[in-house]
């Protein structure tokens, strides 16, 4: 396992455990070195900070590994559902940054930074 996780009080989601080419997209992410580990720090009423959490746990790695360039970013599936989601609620919506100009054949990849 390249990542490992942990939650200390209601409020502060750790990395542990981060492979070391993944510990920029850690930092791009907004984590900070804290003791040893990586950390982000919510307060402790922040609405949803459970769901957030099994979110978090559930999909750090991922989320670093795509973030790293390492796996690739299922952005086509994502904007699919985005897209049926908010047609069928009848919103007025558009799109915009580095989607948009993979939409439109600009050689950029969502999600990350290339």
């Amino acid at each position: 396992m390249d990542v490992e996780v942990a939650r200390r009080g209601p409020g502060e989601f750790q990395f542990v455990h981060v492979a070391a080419e993944l510990v920029p997209a850690v930092m791009k992410a907004g984590f900070n070195e804290h003791d040893g580990h990586w950390c982000k720090r919510f307060p402790a009423d922040t609405p949803h900070l459970d769901r957030a959490w099994s979110n978090f746990s559930r999909l750090a790695e991922p989320m670093l590994r795509q973030s790293a360039g390492l796996d690739p970013v299922p952005w086509e599936a994502a904007l699919a559902e985005v897209c049926q989601r908010l047609n069928a609620a009848g919103v007025d919506w558009w799109l915009g940054g580095s989607t948009a100009l993979a939409i439109r054949g600009i050689p950029v990849i969502p999600g990350t930074s290339t």
